[in-house]
């Protein structure tokens, strides 16, 4: 699991380089390496945190913890309503509450069951992500953080519109073009 952990962190050029260095030192461990990164890719294109699959697991722990965010800050914004939930945790419509400037976000919750610490890195590792992307149809990052309680909190432009899983459901679109 650790060669799969680092394989997660790494950027191109060092996973061709942990591959390499696998397959000269430890074939067996490579074959294992590859069959869980197609694992991953596999589930990915399932869409399989997505699914509700886990969506019973902690769901009394969830509900209690639906109703008492509302109102609820983190960093400089105030959670207003809830916009989704999925398998990893929640997306909430937030104002901003410091006085700084008036705006809306949304801010993606880890899901307060899995505060383990695979997901936490697993979380963070979204949020790098994320910083590195820009693209005109990509909801651009605006501030990760963390409450006092370890809940970790991105924050992301807020995008009034429909959910692209949504769209794509309703036009029919194959998974292979989603």
């Amino acid at each position: 699991m650790a060669y799969f952990e680092r394989w997660l962190d790494a950027d191109a050029s060092q996973r061709a380089q942990l591959l390499a260095e696998l397959d000269a030192t430890n074939p067996a461990a490579r074959a294992c390496l590859i069959e869980l990164i197609e694992a991953d890719r596999a589930a990915a294109a399932l869409h399989f945190l997505d699914s509700g699959a886990l969506s019973d697991v902690g769901a009394e722990a969830d509900e209690t913890t639906l109703r008492d965010l509302a109102g609820s800050q983190f960093g400089a914004w105030r959670l207003q309503r809830l916009i989704g939930v999925g398998g990893a945790g929640q997306v909430w419509l937030a104002r901003r509450c410091d006085g700084q400037h008036d705006g809306s976000a949304a801010i993606k919750l880890l899901r307060a069951t899995d505060l383990d610490a695979y997901a936490q890195r697993r979380f963070a590792r979204e949020g790098r992500m994320l910083a590195g992307l820009e693209h005109p149809h990509i909801a651009r990052l605006i501030d990760v953080g963390q409450s006092a309680r370890g809940q970790r909190y991105i924050v992301l432009e807020y995008i009034d519109g429909e959910r692209i899983d949504h769209w794509c459901d309703r036009h029919q679109t194959p998974i292979d073009a989603r």
